[in-house]
């Protein structure tokens, strides 16, 4: 997953190429929103969280 957006791919089309499920995205997704709930600090989540962000904003930015 991670070398498909590095290349520029979409994650939903980078999910597609892969075939199979992308577990790791939905984990972080899911740990990130409970420390929120819960009130703890996570700081390898966050860290791993605001790259994915950025990431994601970067690509979308791009044209292709």
């Amino acid at each position: 997953m991670g070398e498909n957006v590095r290349t520029g791919a979409f994650v939903e089309d980078a999910k597609s190429k892969i075939g199979q499920a992308v577990e790791g995205l939905k984990t972080l997704e899911a740990v990130k929103k409970k420390s929120l709930e819960v009130g703890i600090t996570m700081p390898i989540v966050d860290s791993l969280y605001s790259l994915y962000l950025k990431a994601l904003v970067s690509i979308q930015k791009r044209k292709f």
